[in-house]
């Protein structure tokens, strides 16, 4: 387990796109590629994980990207909204957009300190702590983890990819 002295959190800059941009395609393929690559997939995290896509998503006056590091080695990361109503809580407007951890760190407590770190910046920019978020429903070491941490799920929500639609569980920290 890696200690608190070895790693560390911080707000993603611009000079951080390219490994935000790698770092989603290599968690995002590893999470949903269940059966293998093919075009769909292929055309969706090269379209979607892009370092400008990336530089846009740092540079969101209405979001902030929480980096967890381990010297120059990114780790991880947590995207956050501020501006993005929950489909079941519409006053509910703080959203955890993605929170992606490397596969060889997960269960080393980085996670957590992602959440710890994005709540405290909701209730910072917010002034409300609470926040949201979806997990695909066959994701199941995902809704562990969130379960562990003290979410409860609130509803269900669609992902769709080009005419495809993947259920998602809506969470509640």
């Amino acid at each position: 387990m890696l200690n608190n002295t070895s790693f560390q959190v911080r707000a993603a800059e611009e000079r951080d796109a390219d490994n935000l941009a790698a770092l989603s395609i290599q968690v995002w393929l590893h999470t949903y590629a269940w059966h293998g690559i093919d075009s769909k997939i292929s055309r969706y995290v090269l379209a979607e994980y892009t370092s400008e896509n990336m530089a846009r998503k740092i540079a969101n006056p209405n979001g902030q990207i929480l980096l967890v590091e381990k010297g120059d080695h990114l780790l991880g990361y947590a995207a956050l909204l501020l501006d993005s109503p929950c489909p079941t809580m519409p006053d509910l407007n703080n959203e955890l957009a993605s929170l992606y951890i490397q596969t060889r760190f997960a269960g080393q407590g980085l996670g957590g300190q992602l959440l710890a770190a994005s709540a405290a910046v909701f209730l910072q920019r917010s002034g409300n702590s609470k926040y949201w978020l979806t997990v695909n429903e066959k994701n199941q070491r995902a809704r562990d983890f969130y379960q562990k941490h003290g979410f409860c799920e609130i509803g269900d929500d669609w992902f769709e990819m080009e005419g495809e639609r993947f259920l998602n569980k809506i969470l509640l920290a």
